[in-house]
Parts: C-alpha cells; sequence; structure tokens
C-alpha cells in the first residue's frame, strides 16, 4: 500500500529531527521486507502512520487480515529488535496531536525493552 497524504505530511515534520522514510525490515530470512513507514536509526524509533485500512474492512479487495498480520509482525519485530514502535491514527487525530504523542513517548522511553505505544 502506497504513503497517505497524512503520512507524508508527518514524515515531512520530523525529517527536520532526524527521522526518514521507508526503512525496509526483514522479519525472516525469506520473507519479502516489510517497509516501517517512518523511523530514526540512532533513536531506535520506528512509528507507523495508520489510516482507515488498519482499523475495518473498507472495500472489496482490501485485504484487511493481511494488514492486521502485518501490523502484528511489525509489533513484534519492533519489540524483538528493542525499539520504540510508535502507531498514530493519523486519520483520528490531527499532526500537533501526533506530534506530541511522538515526542512524548520519545522522551519517556528509557530504550532498555522494546515498547509499542499507540495513538488511537
Amino acid at each position: 500500500m502506497g504513503s497517505s497524504k497524512a503520512e507524508r505530511n508527518l514524515a515531512r515534520v520530523l525529517h527536520a529531527h532526524g527521522f526518514r522514510r521507508n526503512y525496509p525490515v526483514s522479519i525472516t530470512k525469506d520473507s519479502k521486507p516489510i517497509n516501517i513507514d517512518i523511523f530514526h536509526f540512532a533513536k531506535h524509533v520506528w512509528i507507523e502512520s495508520d489510516g482507515r485500512w488498519h482499523f475495518m474492512q473498507l472495500k472489496d479487495g482490501h485485504e484487511f487480515a493481511a494488514a492486521q498480520a502485518k501490523d502484528a509482525a511489525i509489533e513484534q519485530e519492533a519489540i524483538k529488535r528493542n525499539i520504540l514502535l510508535i502507531r498514530v491514527n493519523n486519520d483520528k487525530f490531527n499532526i500537533d496531536e501526533q506530534l506530541a504523542f511522538i515526542f512524548m513517548h520519545m522522551n519517556e522511553w528509557d530504550g532498555k525493552a522494546g515498547k509499542v505505544v499507540k495513538l488511537y
């Protein structure tokens, strides 16, 4: 699935803080890499900007179960790799609310264990 306008706007703002877009992560040796929406290598932070297709079946042909499985795989991999994974609902919360949530959790995270936090 391509990126949404909301995801691109969030990435643009976070770029000034050292974040980049589309980090491919291989979950297993044989699997196709999964792209992380926004990431920061030095801070060990991944951000997933989730729109409606992550929360409900939208139309015929939308592989909702596959999207949920991918989201779960990303969460498990973040914990395994000692990453702070921040998921934000870009449909429900505006960019200022998303940024406040992101920076709050980055500041609070001690970096000792992988963690998943959600602004849903």
